[in-house]
């Protein structure tokens, strides 16, 4: 009798725990903003700013040595635009591998001779598609999910894992 009595309490436990975290789940639902960090001006403005770079760099790199020296100054410059840029955007730049593969990328701007091709502006389409895609996983999963529901969840599992054992 007292340990079925244990048992009902567990059970009674266990669904007050589901409730509260369905609570709190339906709560960070409501709260959730769509995100769109990429407007159609900004990709326009960017791909412009990136190909006026890459052909001011391939106009310069048919200069022998002069020519050469400044492609490097012109892809450093481009450089540090977009980081600015992009910093200013709040992309947080640095934070994942896969952006630092498109630094790798840009990289090759400021190599004199390497930097004949369009590298400037794939490095600012891959960094767009990166943001955008981003955008789009956290908007389909409705945002992240909140570190207290998580909490909770880790609570509600250890429960299940006492009442099973």
């Amino acid at each position: 009798m007292e340990e079925e009595n244990l048992n009902r309490a567990r059970v009674e436990e266990i669904q007050r725990k589901i409730t509260e975290v369905r609570s709190k789940i339906v709560e960070a639902s409501d709260r959730f903003e769509k995100r769109n960090r990429v407007t159609t001006t900004t990709i326009i403005l960017m791909l412009s700013v990136a190909g006026f770079y890459d052909l001011l760099q391939f106009g310069l790199d048919w200069i022998p040595v002069l020519g050469w020296i400044l492609s490097s100054f012109v892809g450093i410059y481009a450089w540090l635009t977009f980081y600015v840029w992009t910093s200013i955007k709040g992309w947080g730049f640095t934070d994942t591998v896969k952006k630092w593969g498109v630094y790798g990328l840009q990289v090759l701007g400021v190599l004199p001779l390497l930097n004949f091709g369009p590298e400037i502006t794939m490095g600012v389409f891959l960094t767009l598609l990166i943001v955008k895609s981003d955008d789009f996983i956290y908007n389909q999963t409705k945002g992240q999910v909140d570190v207290e529901n998580i909490k909770q969840g880790l609570q509600f599992f250890n429960l299940l894992r006492d009442v099973e054992a």
